[in-house]
């Protein structure tokens, strides 16, 4: 259902990972990468797996899936929480959303939340398949946008075990009332301005996009789109990591406080000076090890 995935689109770096410390070559005796593309839809989609220092095909392992924040990649925050939660033990996948990175789709660049909340359910098909991997032990962890997602996957798809999600971001209501509502009162003018420039994208056959090259007219889908609408369909363990002051913590708060039925859930706010992945990644590890406070 997946193969490995060529990378030699980078001549110094081969798994085109971006951040710091990021893994250069597979060793023995260390956390490993492994690039795979798989099939999802019948579009391909890019991933990478990562696997912890004497990964041993027939263990038993705790997975982890990854959803990035809007505008990255796998190579880039989703990968270096990847590459920190294996270290600590975990298998962990992190995938280019569809439209985005080396995943396929067109037009390029879309933000459409049904396709963003299948990318995590496809996440969780490949790990559960992989060798190693328990799957009544498989997790989820979002970032930014790909937090809200992450929270929408995990209250509809129950093989995910636990979701912890970092400074979550609502997509629905961030394009809908803008930060701290700012844009309410303008919600039904926008709403027909996207209307006519899907009309006007049927007349000319071409993509319209913004300053930040998404294309303008999903805007239509993600006015409508809601995370926090349905969060009493979580009962699973719930983390939500926030950094103190953050202009869009709102955004967690409300999530958190209609999660009425999950088993445990916490929103952790933490200090701007360790708001830091070290920090994060040790908080998480808690979580998903079952010794949160």
């Amino acid at each position: 259902m997946y193969k490995e995935r060529e990378t030699t689109r980078y001549k110094d770096n081969s798994f085109g990972l971006i951040y710091k410390n990021a893994i250069q070559e597979n060793k023995k005796h260390k956390v490993n990468i492994h690039p795979i593309s798989y099939e999802l839809n019948g579009i391909m989609i890019a991933a990478n797996i990562y696997t912890p220092k004497d990964y041993l095909e027939n263990g038993q392992y705790q997975a982890i899936v990854i959803a990035h924040p809007n505008g990255e990649t796998k190579e880039y925050t989703s990968g270096l929480y990847a590459q920190k939660l294996a270290e600590m033990g975990y298998v962990t996948i992190t995938a280019d959303a569809l439209f985005h990175g080396e995943s396929g789709g067109t037009p390029r660049n879309q933000d459409i939340p049904y396709f963003r909340i299948e990318d995590i359910r496809g996440m969780v098909d490949i790990i559960s398949l992989y060798s190693g991997v328990d799957i009544s032990h498989i997790y989820a962890l979002g970032i930014g946008e790909g937090g809200g997602y992450t929270l929408s996957a995990s209250q509809s798809d129950k093989r995910i075990q636990k979701v912890a999600v970092i400074s979550m971001i609502n997509s629905g209501s961030l394009r809908r009332e803008g930060i701290q509502n700012i844009d309410s009162d303008t919600v039904i003018e926008r709403l027909i301005d996207v209307s006519k420039i899907r009309e006007k994208e049927i007349q000319t056959n071409e993509s319209i996009r913004s300053d930040e090259k998404f294309v303008q007219r999903n805007l239509m889908d993600l006015m409508i789109y809601d995370p926090v609408q349905f969060m009493y369909l979580i009962q699973q363990p719930l983390l939500m990591i926030i950094k103190e002051n953050d202009d869009i913590n709102y955004m967690s708060e409300d999530a958190y406080n209609l999660a009425i039925h999950t088993l445990y859930k916490e929103l952790y706010e933490m200090k701007n000076k360790d708001y830091i992945v070290d920090k994060i990644v040790k908080k998480l590890n808690l979580f998903y090890k079952g010794e949160e406070k």
